[in-house]
């Protein structure tokens, strides 16, 4: 069964922050989750994130879910990958 999007996200904060997230800007883990989206704000620096921010993930508009299996065939691939393939 695939995942969704937002368990992709759930996946990468797990991954990245343990469940704490961290502001990427400042470092911070002072931070209060948006209700509406995946997002987060930051109480020291006034700054709003995803987990996604300083990551290859971030702005490439390209859903989590094909970075992910691009992951997978890459780790899992015995022999060289060209970037076209």
């Amino acid at each position: 069964m695939s995942k969704t999007h937002q368990e992709y996200l759930h996946l990468l904060e797990s991954i990245r922050w343990n469940g704490k997230p961290q502001c990427p800007y400042c470092g911070s883990t002072n931070a209060a989750a948006f209700k509406s989206e995946q997002r987060y704000h930051c109480n020291d620096c006034f700054t709003s994130y995803s987990v996604t921010v300083g990551t290859l993930f971030h702005q490439t508009h390209v859903d989590l879910q094909k970075w992910f299996h691009a992951l997978k065939l890459v780790m899992n691939s015995s022999r060289v990958i060209s970037m076209r393939r």
